[in-house]
């Protein structure tokens, strides 16, 4: 794999998928972030960047000039620190044969031992759902909202987050077995039900 790349777009993409890498070793692949270099159907060259800890998966494609394609998983908190302190603008990452990754933007050179792309796990596709546009501001309102009364109780894992109903008004619901929240809340124009449906 050989790419260049805009260091802005990178360390957004990277910014975005802390909040998804684990942070608990139990799978050392898990703390990484797959790099995947390819053309897309429309005969451009995009990076893909995914990372999940299993529950959540987070796949972002950047525009890249690529130069080969292949695919290699490295420490997303590593690869991250590295690209906030580059030079820019733009920077060229290189897989090596001895399973590194070679980073190099301007006199900046750096190198992250890598694993194979074969051994992260594979996200679900989600082809064939359909989409529809909601008002952010109304969903986090009412994520926030309801929010507060999820449990903190990693064994009580089926109360740690916020059930919604997909109707419309959609429903939020959350419990930690004491305490109860539930709020409706219109979403937008379009049914907020289709987000959930899935094409025939």
């Amino acid at each position: 794999m050989e790419l260049r790349i805009t260091v802005i777009e990178l360390a957004k993409a990277l910014s975005i998928l802390q909040g998804v890498v684990q942070r608990k070793n139990t799978m050392p692949i898990l703390s990484n972030v797959l790099l995947e270099a390819t053309h897309s159907l429309t005969g451009s060259s995009v990076l893909t960047l995914s990372a999940t800890d299993l529950d959540i998966g987070v796949r972002i494609t950047k525009e890249c000039e690529l130069k080969e394609q292949g695919a290699i998983t490295v420490s997303a908190r590593s690869l991250l620190d590295i690209v906030k302190m580059l030079p820019g603008p733009e920077v060229s990452l290189t897989s090596l044969p001895n399973q590194h990754l070679s980073i190099k933007s301007g006199r900046t050179n750096a190198r992250l031992v890598a694993l194979s792309a074969d051994e992260f796990p594979k996200i679900s596709d989600i082809k064939g759902t359909v989409l529809s546009k909601i008002e952010i501001a109304q969903f986090t309102n009412a994520i926030n909202k309801t929010l507060y009364s999820t449990s903190v109780d990693e064994n009580r894992y089926n109360l740690t987050g916020v059930y919604v109903e997909p109707k419309d008004p959609a429903v939020f619901v959350s419990t930690d077995g004491h305490r109860l929240s539930r709020i409706e809340s219109c979403l937008g124009n379009e049914p907020f039900l289709s987000l959930f449906q899935e094409k025939d």
